[in-house]
């Protein structure tokens, strides 16, 4: 097959592999681990969670540490101080389009991550390996179990879940804990975008697309670098991101809704995954919500009631199967 034999689907197809290799190899090793995910919560917003069978994603901007984003751009900042690779990229661009630099794609990149920016929303979730499932994880805890948490023991069977809409960026991806992640990552997307293949697609295409291609590619990398400090966590990241302002019509609203919530102290736009549509809480085995843990705290069995009657509601037997009490020393 020659280069201009290809179709565009087929074009798609090769750039959705070079974009989101690491995510389809992390999901493979995460299942090839049988690990489950978590959700790590206080107890009323895991009951809401659970009684309205929905989780809310909050603006990037509403993060617990607004400055892990600074993080991720000062890495990309670092990566193109290197001469060889803005050479790299720059002979990249060149081939595309002799008219256009570094300097524009640089222009193009800056507009698009602080454009996307206003319009992305994320929820986090943690891996939940088999020896933490009586107990939980102490570090969670201290984050996220004061005065009371809940850890929500999810299916791998969530990354089954297939949430595509036009021109939009729906994606679980793994958070990368490292110092250097962009030095590892800009080579390896670099390279393959310079195939002969590739080099006409973007001819085709022009090259202002190319631009916006790379800087979605580096914008999901920038979401997902954490310092190394941070890798206990073993955290992935559920983000919503339509491609332009004007995509956000063609979210699905049966599956996901915009609202607005004053829960944070001020009122704040925030997207809703209906988790009724995937079943989330049911008598069926491949449910997925597999049972929550309730963490250290004086009023444990209390909160234990209120959940079993939450899933006595919901029709769920021996609901008190699904519920488990952690007794790590919490201090």
């Amino acid at each position: 097959m020659t280069e201009n034999t290809f179709t565009m689907e087929q074009f798609e197809e090769k750039i959705n592999k070079i974009i989101f290799e690491k995510e389809n190899l992390a999901i493979t090793n995460f299942k090839n681990n049988k690990l489950n995910f978590v959700h790590y919560t206080n107890a009323n917003t895991a009951y809401k969670i659970i009684k309205n069978e929905e989780i809310w994603l909050r603006n990037v901007r509403g993060m617990n540490d607004y400055r892990e984003i600074d993080y991720g751009r000062s890495q990309l900042i670092d990566v193109f101080k290197n001469i060889t690779n803005r050479n790299k990229l720059e002979q990249l661009i060149k081939e595309i389009d002799p008219n256009k630099s570094y300097i524009d794609f640089c222009n193009i990149c800056n507009q698009y991550i602080k454009d996307i920016e206003a319009r992305t929303y994320i929820t986090c979730l943690s891996e939940h390996p088999s020896s933490e499932d009586n107990y939980g994880r102490l570090s969670m805890w201290r984050a996220y179990g004061h005065p009371t948490g809940i850890a929500m023991i999810i299916s791998p069977n969530f990354l089954d879940i297939e949430l595509s809409f036009q021109n939009n960026t729906f994606l679980t991806t793994p958070v990368i804990y490292s110092d250097k992640a962009f030095i590892d990552i800009i080579p390896k997307i670099i390279n393959p975008f310079g195939s002969a293949d590739m080099i006409y697609y973007f001819k085709q295409m022009n090259i202002t697309h190319f631009f916006h291609i790379l800087s979605r590619f580096i914008y999901i990398y920038i979401m997902s670098i954490k310092h190394p400090g941070f890798k206990e966590e073993c955290e992935w990241r559920i983000i919503l991101s339509p491609f332009f302002k004007r995509d956000e019509q063609y979210i699905d609203k049966n599956i996901v809704e915009s609202d607005v919530k004053t829960d944070f102290g001020h009122p704040e736009k925030i997207y809703k995954i209906n988790l009724n549509k995937f079943n989330f809480i049911s008598n069926d085995s491949s449910r997925l919500l597999k049972k929550i843990i309730i963490g250290p705290s004086e009023n444990a069995d209390i909160i234990k009631d209120a959940f079993i009657h939450l899933f006595n509601s919901k029709g769920i037997n021996n609901a008190e199967n699904l519920i488990q009490i952690s007794d790590i020393p919490l201090r």
